[in-house]
């Protein structure tokens, strides 16, 4: 009797244990996603810090994405959201201050060049933070030309 009780249970453990292992590789298995705001990805795949940001004065909901990094490139998490063009110094002030509470200091601070766009956008913005573990994060504003809202972006290198 307790010998078929014990072959019950290691069969099922090792069901338990295959569907998990498949549950995990479907949970991880892709290089880039997008979660979205209360799903276990969102949770589990991106960063404190990202999930965490405040998200100030947003006129558009925050889209979220996620790389595992591979080779050289490192793992990152990143949100976007537009706001208001004109809260765009206190979206600076107030996320330098989010970011230097958790560890990291102002590493580069630099207006970019007009002759680049990203995905037609013009950056207005661009700041680099740095910690002592080696992660970075990037503060990037930029807006559509003729455009009232800026989009901000947050980026976290691991």
């Amino acid at each position: 009797m307790a010998t078929k009780f014990f072959q019950v249970t290691a069969v099922l453990a090792a069901i338990c244990t295959i569907l998990f292992v498949g549950w995990l590789f479907y949970l991880f298995h892709e290089e880039d996603y997008g979660p979205e705001p209360g799903t276990i990805s969102f949770y589990l795949k991106l960063s404190s810090l990202v999930r965490n940001i405040p998200i100030i004065d947003a006129v558009s909901m925050p889209s979220y994405h996620g790389s595992i990094g591979d080779g050289p490139k490192p793992a990152e998490s990143s949100v976007c959201y537009e706001a208001q063009s004109s809260k765009e110094v206190w979206i600076v002030a107030n996320t330098g201050s989010y970011l230097h509470a958790r560890g990291f200091a102002l590493a580069l601070t630099d207006p970019p060049p007009r002759m680049f766009q990203i995905n037609g956008r013009e950056p207005s913005h661009l700041t680099a933070y740095a910690n002592e573990d080696g992660e970075s994060v990037h503060l990037m504003l930029s807006r559509f030309p003729n455009e009232e809202d800026v989009e901000v972006c947050l980026t976290h290198f691991k």
